[in-house]
């Protein structure tokens, strides 16, 4: 159920992008309800995290082609804890831990320097 989180818990998301919420509700029409609101989303590569009013979402393209995708949806209401270690001088990521409700250990991000981590943490404390 997890394995998308756990794929995407060993990559960095250093070269991620910030995507419209606009450009991923076209993507994913069927994923997204009309209910839902986008509130931010990263890509690094063909990986993908979306965070909606009510879910946090990861999308992990596999294989050589991509076609194969496997898609986690937490709901916000889930998440029990949530931490952050913002980057340093030395050490230019930050992470996010998010501890998910029926789930042992957490759900760890590490993101890279150009990802603002505390916009990420407001956006689910706000919604949580």
């Amino acid at each position: 159920m997890f394995r998308t989180a756990s794929n995407i818990i060993n990559k960095t998301l250093g070269n991620s992008v910030e995507i419209e919420p606009s450009d991923i509700r076209e993507q994913f029409t069927g994923l997204i309800s009309d209910q839902e609101e986008i509130l931010i989303s990263y890509k690094l590569i063909r990986d993908l995290i979306i965070i909606t009013d009510k879910r946090f979402i990861t999308i992990d393209k596999q294989g050589l082609t991509g076609k194969k995708v496997e898609m986690t949806s937490i709901p916000l209401r889930s998440i029990t804890m949530i931490t952050t270690e913002t980057k340093g001088h030395l050490d230019m990521e930050s992470e996010l831990k998010l501890w998910v409700s029926g789930r042992v250990n957490p759900i760890e991000l590490t993101f890279g320097s150009s990802v603002d981590i505390a916009k990420i943490q407001r956006m689910l404390f706000n919604h949580m």
